[in-house]
Parts: structure tokens; C-alpha cells; sequence
């Protein structure tokens, strides 16, 4: 089967009686949907959906699969200037907004981070105390780049070739896969994942971003330092944390938290992998060590640190 190029559908509509559908629901019985009188879901343009279908690849020749999926009704047709269907506005609207840091090559939208203070040595071995590398100008609009481009994949979560359009980019590696650099670590597997990946000794060292949804922030057992979890993990499992010696760094999402508009939070740096506070207090078994690594990020400035 041939590979071919993604193209943006929409995510959900709307029937005249108000009911909402999915792709996925309209394909198992496509009966129970009034073709006529569908609209995009955000801002209510004329939809339609086109059936499943074979095609033949125009260069190759060779065929693949589309599946049934929404489009706009009529030729010529937009989405409003504010939908968040619009895969495309909001992708080119990030060429614009961040200048120089999101830039188009071809199909593919490249983030491109500054230069930070990275070691020059990298210990993967869990527990290894390090210093914080120095975040330089830039490293800001470079997490609120991130968090949009995190936003507009969340509305496109269905359609895996989004995730396909966006890499990054740091000094001399241009190709790193979007799920390389940001990681939703929600799901205790890929907090593990993102710790096996850390403590792996061949690993290219470069900041990366990392999300979930956001938990309260809390103090260290000695109270040297806070932390925010970004997993919804059991005692005992894999976690991501945000830690900070400073209380001013987490301050800001702290207050946006409590006034409810922080439902997620991202951190932007060197992540490592760590030996969780109650394995250093003698407090896990000898023999549950691999669960007792965490992967953190010790941010030493607000703009390391983004919600929404």
C-alpha cells in the first residue's frame, strides 16, 4: 500500500437536531445519519462526509485505503476565522505567531528550539544529582508554541497523520518525531517509556517538552522544594514531575490553577530520570527499583512552565 499525504478532515459535526458524530460512528451505520443538513461542530459551516473509498496513488500508481471521513459541503467554502476545526489556519497561524521558532518546509511544520546550557555529559543512571541547565531567550515562546500545537493535535486526536505534520529541531537534529520530543504522559506506560528513553545511554541529549493533566501543586517532604505531577499514577508507579526550588516558578500555574483555567501543564527543558523522594527516605522495597524512578524537570524560571 502506498503511502500518501494526509489531508486535515473535520474532527466532528453536528446534525440538524443538534446531535454531534464522529467519523468512527458515522462509518459503523451510516443509516442513522441525515446526510443533508450537517455542519462543522465549532463554527457550523456546511459539512458533508465522503464514503470510504480506494485511490490510486498518482505517482506510484500503487492503491491505499481512505476512510470515511468529513469535509466542507461546498467548493470554496471556509471554515469561520476562529473555528478550532481548522487544521490549516491553525497550523499556518503558528508561522506567524512565532516568528522564526514554527517554520513550514514543504508539509511539515519544524519547531525550532535555541540553544541552552546542556551538559556536556550526560549520566542516565537514576539518582545522579545535576544542576538545571540555564534556559536562554527564546525557551518561552518556544513552550508556548509547544502548548498550541499540543492544543491543536488534542482537537485532532482521531487522525493520526496530524502528529505527522509537526517536528522539531535543536543544533544539528533536524528530524525529531513530534511524540520524541512532546510526551503526553497521562498513562503510567508512557511515563515509563519517557523513562527508558531518558536513561538511555546513546540518547541525543535535547529539551523536551512534557504534559498531562495538572495535579496541585505540593512541597517536598523537607520542604526544600515544590512539585507538580503530571501523571494520574498509584503509589509506587512511574511518575513526571515538575520540581522547582524556587516557590515563585510554580506560583503563577498555582494561581491559575486554583482559579480553575489550568486543567493541563507542560514543562520545557532537560528532563531526566530521578529516584523518587520516598525510595531516597528508605521507604520502597530493594527490590521495586525500577518503579521507583521518576522523570523530572527541575525548572528553574516560570517561562519553563505553561498551562491551559
Amino acid at each position: 500500500m502506498a503511502e500518501h499525504v494526509w489531508r486535515p478532515s473535520i474532527p466532528v459535526v453536528r446534525d440538524r437536531g443538534g446531535r454531534r458524530w464522529t467519523p468512527e460512528q458515522v462509518e459503523r451505520d451510516p443509516a442513522l445519519v441525515d446526510r443533508d443538513g450537517l455542519q462543522c461542530a465549532d463554527c457550523g459551516v456546511d459539512a458533508t462526509w465522503q464514503a470510504a473509498h480506494t485511490r490510486i496513488h498518482s505517482r506510484t500508481g500503487l492503491t491505499f485505503d481512505v476512510r470515511l471521513h468529513f469535509r466542507l459541503r461546498h467548493r470554496g467554502s471556509e471554515h469561520a476565522p476562529t473555528c478550532r476545526y481548522d487544521f490549516d489556519r491553525r497550523a499556518g497561524d503558528l508561522t506567524h505567531d512565532f516568528p522564526g521558532i514554527v517554520t513550514k518546509r514543504g508539509e511539515v511544520y519544524q519547531l525550532r528550539m535555541p540553544l541552552s546550557a546542556m551538559p556536556q555529559a550526560h549520566d542516565p543512571r537514576p539518582g545522579v544529582r545535576q544542576l538545571a541547565p540555564h534556559l536562554e531567550a527564546g525557551a518561552g515562546p518556544v513552550l508556548s508554541a509547544a502548548r498550541r500545537i499540543v492544543q491543536l493535535l488534542e482537537d485532532f486526536s482521531g487522525q493520526p497523520g496530524a502528529q505527522e505534520r509537526f517536528r522539531a529541531r535543536y543544533a544539528d537534529l533536524e528530524e525529531i518525531g513530534w511524540g520524541d520530543f512532546c510526551w503526553h504522559v497521562n498513562r503510567n506506560a508512557r511515563a515509563c517509556e519517557l523513562v527508558d528513553e531518558l536513561r538511555r545511554p546513546e540518547r541525543r541529549t535535547y529539551p523536551i517538552a512534557v504534559w498531562g493533566m495538572a495535579r496541585p501543586v505540593k512541597a517536598s517532604r523537607s520542604g526544600s522544594s515544590r512539585y507538580v505531577t503530571l501523571t494520574h499514577v498509584r503509589q509506587g508507579q512511574t511518575a513526571a514531575r515538575i520540581r522547582a526550588r524556587d516557590p515563585l516558578v510554580l506560583q503563577p500555574f498555582e494561581v491559575a490553577q486554583q482559579a480553575g483555567v489550568a486543567r493541563r501543564v507542560i514543562g520545557f527543558g532537560e528532563w531526566r530520570a530521578a529516584l523518587l523522594d520516598e525510595r531516597r527516605h528508605g521507604a520502597t522495597r530493594a527490590d521495586d527499583h525500577e518503579t521507583a524512578v521518576e522523570a523530572v524537570l527541575w525548572a528553574n524560571h516560570p517561562s519553563a512552565v505553561a498551562w491551559w
